[in-house]
């Protein structure tokens, strides 16, 4: 499966460099032609006092307190503190719908993992967590796409 498979229009998946040389990734919406302006809607900042005049929205759960179904989630933190570990262990119990670290329910289901890890060692860490190739993992390589 490649990512314009996955999107109803591969215009939609855009990397653009701006004038400063800073990276974005634009997904547009509406465009219908590779000629089309490209146009990023404005960043909205909010304070505190108008969150809390926002109406309450439910949170969907993939995995309790962890990973939710409408957010991008980063993990982050030194070299060699687990982040391959935890994550291939998140994404273990996501493809098999088993808890999360014996404790967090999870919705079983298909993963979609954008990494920067070399192939190597994403295989070693999945195979340490139990995962196989039948599982629903689909891997987008960074460096492989473009967006460096």
């Amino acid at each position: 499966m490649t990512i314009d498979n996955a999107l109803p229009n591969p215009i939609q998946q855009r990397a653009e460099i701006d004038g400063a040389g800073a990276r974005r990734l634009a997904v547009i919406h509406g465009a219908t032609d590779s000629a089309d302006p490209v146009s990023l809607s404005p960043i909205r900042v909010r304070s505190l006092r108008e969150l809390r005049q926002m109406p309450e929205a439910e949170t969907s759960w993939v995995v309790y307190r962890f990973l939710a179904t409408t957010a991008i989630t980063d993990l982050s933190a030194y070299i060699k503190a687990g982040k391959s570990t935890l994550s291939a262990q998140l994404i273990t119990a996501i493809c098999h719908g088993t808890e999360f670290l014996e404790e967090f329910p999870t919705d079983k289901g298909a993963v979609v993992l954008l990494t920067e890890e070399p192939p190597a060692t994403l295989l070693e860490a999945f195979a340490d967590a139990g995962l196989t190739d039948t599982d629903p993992l689909h891997v987008m390589l960074w460096a492989e796409n473009d967006m460096v």
